[in-house]
């Protein structure tokens, strides 16, 4: 994936341009659910399953296992996380979407973030 398309991925994220399900399927990725050889999805540990947690509904406090694995205590760190979001969502919007405290941006912001810092190939600097 070109660094092009992996800008367009994380802001069709943050901007709301993919369903959830196409949200909940690049979280999966990243927990480690798989598709085995036999084109079932399977969790992390290999056993099979109809379909992974809904991250973005917070199924079975699926955001809050991505929320914890941020570095949350690390501020240079999250100033970075926060410029790549106001990046891609702009500046202005991502602020008063934050204060607004609006859920679905607030969950897509967390699963972003996340998805930066645990899968290196959607590092973009």
């Amino acid at each position: 994936m070109n660094t092009f398309d992996r800008m367009a991925l994380l802001r069709g994220l943050l901007d709301g341009d993919l369903d959830r399900s196409e949200c909940n399927h690049a979280a999966w990725r990243g927990l480690g659910y798989h598709v085995g050889t036999d084109g079932v999805l399977r969790t992390p540990d290999g056993a099979q399953c109809a379909g992974g947690p809904d991250i973005l509904g917070d199924e079975g406090g699926a955001m809050e296992q991505v929320e914890a694995q941020l570095p949350l205590e690390d501020e240079e760190e999250l100033e970075m996380l926060d410029t790549l979001v106001e990046s891609l969502h702009g500046e202005r919007l991502t602020r008063v979407l934050v204060e607004r405290e609006d859920a679905d941006f607030l969950a897509r912001r967390t699963l972003v973030r996340w998805l930066y810092l645990t899968q290196p190939p959607l590092g973009l600097f």
